[in-house]
């Protein structure tokens, strides 16, 4: 299948189609006529009027068309929203706006072809098979998702019904047109109508929720609750469709025979279209054996499933997903979040394209939209595909998919004015979207935010640069002098007694200059010496690997994590994530740390050597263990049992307002308490239009708070809130209240400090030695004192989970209540607000947020993203961290998505390697390759923080491991290879 012009393989899956139905049922209706068989559009051709605008994109770097060409040093004309000329020799006419297009990269617009974005509700939940119902009559175009949307460079989507019903509603496809008066103005006109299969557990499990229960007891609320009731249930309503439709040809054929017409049925009519190839459709699915019994579902009534979406199992079935005709539409690189998800590879997309299959890229939920360009890269990364078609599977492939390729998805003549200006190259991790223009209109500027939202934001601080700025070559090109240690007192580590040295590579210690045809030498499993090539004397015996024109960096730190304590989200008893009571400073994590689980090698993969893991419910969640992603017991993999305390902040984001009612800097009485995307438990605040991972509360999937770990508990908040916000009317006016230490929960939490810090002067409880024996009340307030001690003594940093303004403000009063702790903020969502503040008092930050949407809407867009790097510039140390399991492997991203926002890349990588390693209080053992520290490290053919970069040999405490010893890149070698 020709690859290169994705246009040309729908067409002959909709024939195969047509002419399997007309073989099928020639009994019950002749044949299709070719009107009849025309797909049918939610919206005729120039039904309707948007705003068009005229621009010249002037002198750009690089155009990015996915139509097989590169332009360099170009320019991009736009008339009446219309791409009307591309080239290197042209000048702008005039009364057309001029954007100077210098050092800017200019992309198709991104077509994201799974969002539930600018939806109210998405799933129908009175029945099974709901193909009626229509997405067009729930848009709405005040949902802030859209502005998000555009920050990411998305400019089209389907937006679909959820995934609750094995067959769901009809989508909408729509432009990402921020500030439409109604919302027939978002649609594109001429765009053919979808509609949403599902299969899995999404809806397997709609059975047991809001009254269903085991068999034996309660009987189901729904039908299908298994995998075969939901084949059985597609036979069903095709075969009754099949009925249907032959009743009103027999009618047609002799309508005296009938008394009166037959009873017109807009469900079964919407089947028979389907059937008729007069509906596409579009499935959600996982595992391969429910992809392959869709299809073969679908064949039997004659017609085609035009695109799986989801298709995580897609790579294991790839040559029947091409044989079938059906495109696939996937996630870049999710897995982990529940049990269909569980043996996803990140290697699925370009999988599928190898053998043959169109396939996309897509957010599904609307948060991920802000960070798609950062997708493009991925199936390049994973894969190998080539850049050409990773581009294309955000822009022309889904623009196929959705049927809208003749308008949009890629940057041809004729077509529709939306590009996209990236501040650099597509794959550089470093590049963000500064602009987003839509049918010649430019509705995002990273420059001009307030402008095109149409409303105040909150000022952010100004930083030197609000973009990458590369690295000085002055700097990189230097070289440091020699060090060297006496390692033969010492004990080896992991039981190496090797000696290695790595010759000729450029060497970044972290700490200090790069070093140029450097050499270090591994002894031990620790560094024994480190230095330019001409000062480093190489031990006699010992191993050399030639690393010449390659680089050497140190391994990365996950500070955050809950790694090998989680297998599969949303089983219970594949999680061991909290436990009972507020307050376990006695429980650590390091006992049910899991070495041979897959996700700790996932994570090694893409170059994190070390995490820490700790357990998240609670007020006092347990210590958090430090260990290496190397050795086959707990024991082994061992480097600090007890790393942090984990202390989840007991104070609400935001307090109350006025006469007791919700309030807070959002709007009126629009604030309400859920758990956050991690399920920590935490006090989160959903504000005004959507704060706080808005997702969580729609009715759609349920793929975010199953991927968070969470069990679904069905319904949405979304009503309930919207209710409360109608019924508060006006916010009453109120002081702002000052922050105590008697607020809440926190009463208690200071209670708990005060009476540890009196153990540590006085270890003495009021237990009765003849006390009989019950194990949670005998001993237990010793216990739980003792674990306090080396906390009270400072030995042992605490890390407190905050977020917002106000957490931080009760923050500030907690420690100078207790100065004898070594505090780490961990989370910081708005500590960009206080940078100065926190600076003063020398507390470090874990930024574990800078892949999620700003959550006041009151800042700009970018707030998450320029936070680390506006803390870094105020002097407040700064690490990242995923605080995640299947995400670990995503921590460069963070990384590198804060140097796109202003955070000089040397920080960047130093928030994953030193500055991770002195939140731990390890920087004396970890972070840098300094002599004398662990050797753990990374020999690449780049900067690690770059998602293309390859991790050619890696080493952790001095043992070799392989990067690519792990389940998704053996996954991907065995299908490849499928025959």
């Amino acid at each position: 299948m020709n690859m290169l012009n994705p246009s040309t393989q729908f067409p002959g899956s909709r024939m195969k189609r047509i002419l399997g139905a007309c073989l099928l049922f020639a009994v019950s209706l002749a044949c299709v006529t070719p009107a009849s068989a025309q797909l049918r559009v939610q919206l005729p051709e120039d039904e309707i009027t948007y705003p068009r605008g005229d621009v010249f994109i002037r002198n750009l770097d690089a155009i990015w068309t996915a139509a097989g060409e590169v332009h360099r040093n170009a320019s991009i004309l736009i008339r009446d929203g219309v791409i009307r000329a591309i080239g290197a020799d042209l000048t702008p006419p005039d009364g057309v706006t001029v954007i100077d297009g210098t050092g800017r990269t200019a992309i198709p617009g991104i077509v994201d072809e799974h969002s539930h974005t600018a939806m109210t509700g998405t799933n129908e939940g009175s029945q099974p098979i709901v193909p009626e119902v229509r997405v067009i009559d729930a848009l709405r175009t005040d949902d802030f998702g859209i502005y998000r949307a555009l920050s990411g460079g998305v400019t089209s989507a389907r937006i679909m019904h959820g995934s609750s019903n094995p067959i769901g509603g009809q989508s909408a496809v729509i432009k990402m047109r921020w500030g439409m008066d109604e919302t027939r103005q978002l649609l594109i006109p001429g765009a053919p109508r979808a509609v949403k299969f599902a299969l899995g557990e999404n809806v397997t499990r709609k059975a047991s929720q809001g009254g269903g229960g085991p068999p034996g007891q309660r009987p189901p609320l729904r039908y299908p609750a298994s995998r075969p009731g939901v084949e059985a249930i597609y036979v069903q309503a095709f075969t009754a469709a099949v009925e249907y439709r032959a009743l009103w040809s027999e009618y047609r054929e002799n309508p005296s025979a009938f008394r009166v017409p037959p009873r017109r049925d807009l469900r079964l009519e919407a089947l028979v279209d389907i059937m008729e190839d007069r509906i596409l459709v579009h499935a959600h699915s996982y595992r391969n054996d429910e992809i392959l019994m869709l299809m073969r579902v679908a064949e039997r009534f004659g017609f085609t499933i035009d695109v799986f979406t989801h298709v995580l199992e897609g790579y294991r079935v790839a040559d029947e997903l091409r044989e079938h005709g059906a495109g696939a539409s996937t996630f870049s690189d999710w897995w982990q979040y529940k049990l269909e998800a569980y043996d996803a590879i990140p290697h699925n997309a370009a999988l599928m394209a190898e053998r043959g299959v169109l396939t996309a890229i897509n957010s599904d939920i609307t948060w991920l939209q802000t960070f798609m360009n950062w997708e493009i890269p991925k199936p390049v990364q994973y894969g190998g595909a080539s850049q050409e078609e990773a581009l294309r599977m955000l822009t022309l492939n889904p623009a196929t998919m959705i049927g809208i390729d003749d308008k949009v998805g890629s940057l041809e003549v004729g077509k529709q004015g939306d590009v996209v200006l990236l501040t650099g190259d597509p794959f550089n991790a470093f590049s963000r979207v500064e602009m987003t223009i839509v049918d010649g209109l430019v509705y995002f500027d990273s420059n001009r935010e307030a402008e095109t939202r149409g409303e105040p934001i909150n000022a952010l601080p100004v930083l030197a640069s609000d973009r990458h700025v590369a690295a000085d070559a002055a700097r990189v090109a230097g070289a440091g002098g020699a060090q060297a240690v006496d390692l033969s007192a010492v004990e080896p580590l992991n039981g190496v007694d090797e000696t290695v040295a790595i010759v000729g590579a450029t060497i970044h210690p972290v700490s200090r200059d790069p070093i140029v045809d450097g050499v270090l030498v591994m002894v031990g499993g620790r560094i024994q010496a480190v230095g330019p090539r001409s000062a480093v004397v190489i031990p006699e015996g010992a191993r050399r690997i030639d690393a010449a024109g390659r680089h050497v960096y140190p391994g990365m730190i996950d500070p955050v994590t809950y790694l090998g304590l989680f297998e599969i989200g949303a089983i219970s008893q594949a999680t061991d994530r909290g436990d009972t009571g507020d307050y376990n400073p006695h429980v650590r994590a390091l006992g049910a740390y899991q070495p041979h689980g897959k996700a700790p090698f996932v994570a090694r993969a893409r170059g994190i050597t070390s995490v820490m893991t700790a357990q998240t419910g609670g007020v006092i969640q347990g210590m958090g263990s430090v260990v290496q992603l190397a050795g086959d017991t707990f024991e082994r993999a061992e480097i600090r049992g007890e790393g942090a305390l984990m202390v989840n902040f007991p104070v609400p984001s935001e307090p109350r307002g006025a006469g007791g009612g919700p309030g807070g800097p959002g709007g009126p009485g629009a604030w309400e308490v859920f758990t956050d995307n991690h399920g920590h438990g935490r006090d989160i605040i959903w504000a005004g239009d959507g704060l706080f991972f808005e997702t969580l509360l729609h009715e759609h999937d349920e793929e975010e708070l199953a991927m968070a770990g969470g069990e679904w508990a069905g319904g949405s908040l979304l009503p309930e809130l919207l209710r409360r916000r109608s019924a508060a009317g006006v916010a009453q006016s109120r002081p702002d209240p000052e922050p105590t230490l008697d607020a809440l929960r926190l009463r208690d939490l200071v209670t708990f400090f005060r009476r540890a810090r009196e153990y540590a002067a006085s270890p003495r409880v009021a237990q009765r030695a003849d006390q009989p024996f019950e194990a949670n009340v005998w001993g237990g307030d010793r216990v739980v004192l003792e674990a306090m001690l080396p906390v009270m003594r400072g030995e042992i940093p605490v890390f407190f989970r905050v977020d917002s303004e106000w957490q931080l403000r009760h923050l500030f009063l907690f420690i100078a209540e207790f100065p004898e702790v070594e505090p780490v903020i961990v989370g910081g969502l708005q500590a960009f607000r206080m940078a100065d503040e926190i600076a003063e008092r020398g507390i470090p930050v874990v930024v574990t947020r800078t892949r999620s949407p700003t959550p006041d809407r009151d800042d700009s867009v970018a707030a998450s993203l320029r936070n680390a790097a506006i803390l870094q510039a105020a002097g407040v140390l700064v690490a990242f961290a995923t605080d995640e399991s299947a995400d670990v492997r995503t921590l460069p991203e963070h990384a590198s998505i804060a140097v796109s926002h202003g955070l000089p890349e040397v920080e960047g990588l130093r928030a994953v390697t030193l500055n991770a390693a002195m939140v731990l209080g390890l920087d004396d053992q970890m972070g840098s390759l300094d002599a004398g520290k662990r050797a753990d490290l990374l020999i690449t053919d780049g900067n690690p923080l770059q998602p293309l970069t390859r991790i050619e040999r890696m080493f952790i405490g001095g043992i070799e491991v392989d990067p690519r010893d792990n389940a998704h890149d053996q996954g991907y070698e065995r299908f490849r290879v499928r025959r």
